[in-house]
């Protein structure tokens, strides 16, 4: 599920202009993305550049952070649900619960 909705945010990031990198994370496998063609790579899973932890990312997006709170604490990535039509966020289920709400509401 993690790796799902590392795909979905990285989809999400691409309509709003990021660019999808032709390598992956050195630690998790997933695919590197970038703000600008001239911006550091970044891992929107672990958050951080790949080539050099002591930097800061360029810019870390918001809705990724909380989604992988959300799922620490329960929260379950249905498949195939589809980013919010209001502001572009991530659906997810609470805990116990298969009602699909926007995390950003």
């Amino acid at each position: 599920a993690e790796r799902e909705l590392v795909t979905q945010e990285i989809s999400y990031l691409m309509t709003m202009g990021w660019v999808l990198r032709d390598s992956l994370c050195d630690t998790c496998q997933m695919p590197l993305i970038a703000e600008h063609v001239n911006s550091v790579d970044m891992c929107i899973l672990c958050g951080e550049n790949p080539l050099s932890a002591s930097l800061p990312p360029t810019c870390f997006d918001d809705n990724a952070n909380t989604a992988r709170q959300l799922m620490t604490m329960g929260w379950m990535l249905p498949e195939d649900a589809p980013l919010c039509r209001n502001c572009g966020g991530i659906q997810m289920c609470p805990p116990h619960s298969s009602q699909i709400g926007c995390i950003n509401s």
